[in-house]
C-alpha cells in the first residue's frame, strides 16, 4: 500500500518545491502563504519543474489586472453575503 506524502511549510519558491522532492522524497507539496499576493507561483512551480528555468514574475501592468480582478471579485462575493 503506498500512503501519498505531501510536504508543507514555508515553500516559497520553485526551487523550494524541488528541494522538498529530492530531499524528503514527497509526493506533492501544498502552498499556503506564498500564494498570498503571489498567485504565480503555481504556474513558476509547474515551469520550473519542466525545464529548470524560473520564469521571470509578472510585470506590473499584469499585478495591477489581476489585483483589481481579485478586488472584483472579492466585492461581488461580499454583496451576495448581505442577503443570507
Amino acid at each position: 500500500m503506498h500512503i501519498p506524502i505531501f510536504g508543507n511549510g514555508d515553500i516559497d519558491s520553485p526551487q523550494k518545491a524541488i528541494e522538498y522532492k529530492n530531499r524528503y522524497g514527497v509526493d506533492g507539496i501544498m502552498i499556503g502563504r506564498a500564494a498570498i499576493g503571489n498567485p504565480w507561483i503555481f504556474n513558476e512551480i509547474k515551469k520550473y519543474i519542466r525545464n529548470g528555468e524560473v520564469p521571470d514574475g509578472p510585470d506590473i501592468a499584469e499585478r495591477v489586472r489581476v489585483t483589481k480582478k481579485h478586488l472584483d471579485f472579492s466585492v461581488r462575493w461580499k454583496e451576495t453575503d448581505l442577503y443570507f
